[in-house]
């Protein structure tokens, strides 16, 4: 009965609350529409269409994130709902890793404070600079840097699991993901 309210239990559970949470308290209340969001529709939608990046649009980060998006759209249909269930999912895999990177080093509260932190302040938050200004992880400026920063930590995960139990399989999967962080933005990977 004591393992059923362990902290190795109720911490994770913790920080899955907290995720559901907030994804229904602010659902679709993320973006400023008025600033800058109409890039990161407009350049994957054209993508979806035929048209290739740096040669008919002009783009100036990497390619990675346009023609995942690009890739949503083609599957899913052109919609702001097919990034936006994108982005939860992979907000849920960051808080994920994060949590598994700090409960590795440290204990399962503190991954949980962690988590719970991240994901009020930054994945959900609405840091107001101006008015009509937000930014998230989840409707982002750039989704480039979201998903290049989402590489890398996955990328320090994998390569934490490689250094206490050797195994190929983890060192080729952060390589895969440090290079696929050069394909995002060039601040991510300098």
């Amino acid at each position: 009965m004591s393992q059923l309210f362990s902290a190795k239990t109720l911490c994770p559970l913790l920080v899955v609350s907290v995720f559901l949470r907030l994804t229904f308290w602010t659902w679709r209340r993320w973006p400023s529409l008025l600033v800058d969001q109409g890039r990161e529709l407009y350049v994957p939608w054209q993508l979806s269409l035929g048209k290739v990046l740096y040669v008919d649009i002009s783009y100036f980060n990497g390619p990675l994130s346009s023609y995942y998006h690009a890739l949503l759209f083609r599957t899913f249909g052109v919609s702001w709902t097919a990034i936006i269930i994108s982005s939860l999912l992979l907000v849920a895999l960051l808080v994920g890793c994060l949590y598994l990177s700090l409960a590795r080093r440290f204990d399962p509260l503190t991954a949980a404070v962690a988590a719970v932190t991240f994901l009020s302040v930054f994945a959900f938050g609405h840091v107001v600079t101006a008015p009509l200004f937000t930014w998230n992880f989840l409707c982002p400026y750039s989704h480039d840097l979201v998903h290049g920063v989402e590489l890398s930590l996955l990328m320090l995960l994998l390569l934490s699991m490689h250094t206490e139990r050797p195994r190929l399989g983890l060192s080729l999967g952060a390589g895969l993901c440090f290079g696929l962080a050069f394909l995002t933005k060039a601040e991510v990977f300098s």
